[in-house]
């Protein structure tokens, strides 16, 4: 009877750890799974950044924002000095009049800095302006950013003069520009 009870505890072991392997095995399967995509989405968190790149730029903006105060204060007041204040409260109204969200504007990276076009389109953007687009520019040579705006609107030249110059060097701007949009916007290195 030893004998019988042995036998039927041994086949109801082995049944036992036949089940319990099956369900480690599993176990580990989802485990393993798991694991293997947390690795996939942090892998791909560090090959992808997006555009949460701000630390790096918000770096690369502060140089620019001090230089500019330097650059711009001497042509400014002598433009004060020499001019009626009059002519420039006609550029700052006429600039201020404009509603930003009638004019749509390409915004071009000329930097090579991956995120750059984002970055100033999320800028323009929380201002109200109709974003057209972003692409990279013919090249990445551009020191300075550009301003291009069509039909002769020195208006809206000002405006964005205005709007960009705490966070960008201005270079270039022309008021002659023939694609589809009221301007375009081409981001120097800076």
């Amino acid at each position: 009877m030893e004998e019988q009870e042995s036998q039927v505890h041994s086949r109801r072991s082995y049944v036992y750890d036949a089940k319990g392997g099956k369900n480690k095995k599993k176990l580990f399967a989802i485990i393993g799974g798991i694991i293997i995509v947390i690795l996939i989405v942090i892998g791909a968190s560090f090959a992808f950044p997006g555009t949460e790149e701000t630390p790096d730029e918000d770096i690369f903006a502060t140089p620019a924002a001090t230089q500019s105060p330097t650059e711009t204060p001497v042509p400014e007041e002598a433009s004060i000095t020499e001019e009626p204040s009059d002519d420039s409260s006609d550029t700052n109204e006429q600039s201020s009049d404009l509603d930003r969200s009638e004019y749509t504007i390409l915004i071009q990276n000329g930097s090579g800095t991956a995120g750059a076009a984002g970055r100033l389109a999320d800028i323009l953007g929380d201002l109200g302006y109709e974003l057209a687009g972003t692409e990279n520019a013919d090249n990445f040579d551009f020191t300075e950013t550009e301003i291009h705006v069509s039909n002769g609107n020195t208006a809206l030249l000002n405006l964005l003069e205005s709007d960009l110059k705490d966070e960008y060097t201005i270079g270039d701007t022309s008021t002659d520009y023939d694609g589809d949009d009221d301007a375009v916007i081409i981001i120097g290195a800076e």
